[in-house]
């Protein structure tokens, strides 16, 4: 599973051609993701990098609280 991670094609500039909203976070302490590569993407997007405290690579189990405070706007809003 993990080489079709790294072999996935960068399809970034796909997403943002279809105008569809985006929304980007991370846990605070992602060991499993470069943060700085998570940054540009957001970047790329043109969205906001959510950093969720108390999380590291998965927020949804770790701080799910936190994710929710920081998602929940934007789903509310899209």
């Amino acid at each position: 599973m993990t080489q079709h991670l790294i072999d996935a094609p960068d399809v970034v500039d796909d997403v943002v051609a279809t105008g569809v909203a985006t929304w980007v976070g991370r846990g605070a302490d992602d060991d499993a993701w470069p943060h700085d590569i998570q940054a540009q993407m957001a970047q790329r997007l043109g969205v906001p990098m959510h950093v969720i405290a108390d999380s590291a690579h998965s927020p949804a189990i770790e701080n799910p609280a936190g994710l929710l405070d920081v998602w929940l706007p934007f789903l509310e809003a899209h």
